[in-house]
């Protein structure tokens, strides 16, 4: 079977889109972008790119000739990642990445959550479509992202402006990945066929909590704001309570998502992961802190 070559990026709009799509471009694949009629997503100098809606009618004749499709749609982008998906096996495309990035949904309580049943609901039909044989598939989580968790005060607030909030404690672990780390993973991915086909894949840079995250910022000229502990618990509790008042707003989500990612026995933290498969390696104790210090100096 001829290797990988042609790939096709979908929803190059996102956060975490640009670095997967620069890494993309800095391997050996052919690499090209679809982008919706009018959308003003600035892309590097001489991206190829093939203008679509999200309907089989565009999509399928818009991915003749690619390998592989990675997505990167959004959390509102559930049912247009089936229609991508339906596109890709018409189009005889080999292998699919969907955009399952983040918390690791293989774990028993991390899947149950709300926020995440749409993947989780993909991930299973792209198992099905697998197992019929009509395409394989890569699922990678990752976990927290590093650099963009700290930017927007996601992961830890170690700018220290306004309220600092430590989840259960601040002690808990969690696996985190930069931007970058995701990108250089994907690249991985598609470069070992053989070993990445049909499984769900881990990786991470580092292993770290909220309180060894602020001791950092701090090291390196961090404020300290003021300290407001929550439980996790309470967290996914809010998020029921909120769906059950028909909000389906960001804050409801995110709730969800910090309970995965902060609480006890959700999978935050991986056991182990595909670095070694994937090219990824760990940060040094350097690193971290080079990480850090950029967010907290700006």
């Amino acid at each position: 079977m001829a290797p990988i070559k042609n790939v096709a990026l979908a929803g190059a709009g996102g956060a975490i889109a640009p670095s997967i799509l620069g890494a993309l471009l800095s391997s050996n694949f052919k690499i090209t972008v679809l982008a919706r009629s009018g959308s003003n997503t600035k892309l590097p100098p001489n991206t190829s790119t093939r203008t679509v809606e999200y309907t089989l009618s565009s999509l399928t004749p818009a991915l003749e000739g690619i390998d592989a499709v990675v997505s990167t749609l959004g959390p509102t982008g559930g049912q247009q990642q089936r229609v991508l998906l339906d596109a890709a096996i018409a189009a005889g495309v080999k292998r699919f990445i969907p955009s399952s990035f983040g918390c690791d949904l293989e774990n028993p309580k991390a899947k149950t959550l709300p926020v995440f049943k749409d993947k989780v609901e993909f991930e299973g039909l792209l198992e099905e479509r697998a197992k019929e044989g009509k395409i394989e598939y890569t699922v990678l989580y990752n976990s927290a992202f590093l650099d963009w968790g700290l930017e927007v005060n996601f992961i830890a607030n170690v700018k220290g402006e306004g309220k600092v909030e430590l989840y259960d404690g601040g002690e808990s672990k969690f696996s985190a990945t930069t931007l970058g780390g995701v990108g250089r993973a994907v690249v991985g991915i598609l470069s070992n066929e053989a070993e990445t086909r049909n499984r769900r894949l881990r990786v991470h840079e580092a292993v770290v909590s909220q309180n060894q995250l602020h001791s950092i910022a701090k090291k390196v000229g961090g404020k300290s704001g003021e300290v407001e502990v929550i439980k996790t618990e309470d967290l996914e509790k809010f998020g029921y309570e909120q769906l059950q008042k028909g909000n389906l707003g960001m804050e409801t989500w995110v709730a969800f998502i910090k309970r995965a990612l902060f609480g006890e026995g959700y999978g935050g933290a991986f056991p182990k992961t595909d670095n070694e498969i994937l090219g990824v390696g760990k940060l040094g104790d350097g690193e971290l802190e080079e990480i850090v210090a950029k967010v907290v100096k700006g």
